[in-house]
């Protein structure tokens, strides 16, 4: 049998650019990533392009002898001569590559992340080796991109700020399915102030009673129904006081016109709280008069306003006189 020159290989190029494209940046965040992964994923790409070159070879041999066949672009066993081994090696080498690709992919897009952030903001504090370790091996298996973005706003979140992300908080994430995921994304467009709200029918707005069992099972709720109780104070010229809810990203503040207010809510764990605090993006005040409305429904004797907050110095904090939105307000 003759033997027909082939150069079977894996692209990598495509993962050797995008890493390139990330060492490329300038931005404070990125560098700092940079740092951990460089060494590794250069070798972890060169080590695979060796053993691909090496398999090139070894196929070239089973060729000759016989065994296998390439036809139409495939390299395929000849039947009956199939040999374990190989199949097992081919397999292999496939998933090593794969493997690379996913972690570049989710470095990627961390490196995204991050040019997003003020560079101010990223403290100079070195990122714990064995986070990143942890990191990494989780990143090698994620091909959904769904998980792999919040799998990326993990690692954005704590290269900005190290020591912030628990490994507890790794392995309830780590752990979370695709379907899990994406009900919590659901879920915390009801989030009020760190809580998610429980109206007159005793679920929260966005996600069913079945799916908030889901979200206990799966570590981000607690699994008891709560009460929280808002107690800040405020006063307009002695005339007019009542209860401010700061909300969390501190562009708007919630006025009830009463001492103080309770709220029945599911309460996140600490692994969901960090979540939220990852995953949250900023909200126009549309999204928040919808939960207020919500939220109004079952408070019917209290008085609540929406306001822009105008200014924030320390503890001390100014909004508009003027509301953006009104619910059960009194009749004069």
């Amino acid at each position: 049998m003759n033997f027909m020159p082939i150069n079977i290989k894996l692209d990598l190029t495509p993962i050797a650019q995008s890493l390139a494209s990330i060492m490329d940046s300038g931005h404070k965040g990125v560098a700092k990533l940079v740092g951990l992964f460089a060494n590794r994923a250069f070798a972890d790409v060169i080590r695979n392009q060796a053993l691909q070159d090496a398999q090139n070879h070894s196929d070239g041999e089973a060729i000759r002898r016989g065994e296998k066949r390439f036809e139409d672009g495939v390299l395929m066993d000849v039947l009956p001569n199939t040999t374990p081994a190989g199949a097992v090696g081919l397999l292999g080498n496939a998933i090593q590559v794969e493997e690379v690709s996913n972690f570049v992919k989710a470095l990627g897009r961390t490196a995204e992340l991050l040019e997003n952030i003020p560079q101010k903001l990223i403290s100079d504090e070195p990122i714990q080796k064995t986070f990143f370790n942890r990191w990494r091996k989780e990143a090698e298996q994620i091909d959904d991109e769904t998980l792999r973005m919040l799998w990326s706003q993990i690692l954005a979140h704590e290269v900005a700020a190290p020591g912030t992300i628990s490994f507890r908080t790794m392995d309830v994430v780590r752990n979370l399915s695709l379907k899990e995921a994406q009900t919590f994304q659901r879920m915390i467009k009801g989030e009020f102030d760190g809580v998610i709200p429980r109206y007159a029918n005793g679920y929260p707005q966005f996600i069913s009673y079945k799916e908030v069992l889901v979200m206990q099972d799966a570590g981000l709720l607690t699994a008891q129904q709560s009460t929280v109780t808002f107690s800040r104070q405020y006063s307009i010229d002695g005339t007019r006081n009542g209860t401010a809810i700061i909300l969390s990203d501190k562009d708007f503040v919630v006025c009830v016109e009463s001492p103080s207010f309770e709220l029945g809510c599911y309460v996140l764990t600490d692994a969901g709280r960090c979540l939220l605090k990852i995953a949250k993006v900023k909200r126009p005040a549309d999204d928040y008069i919808a939960i207020l409305r919500k939220i109004a429904e079952g408070h019917s004797k209290q008085c609540f306003s929406l306001h822009p907050i105008v200014g924030i110095n320390g503890d001390q904090i100014a909004w508009s006189a003027i509301p953006l939105w009104t619910g059960n307000a009194k009749k004069a």
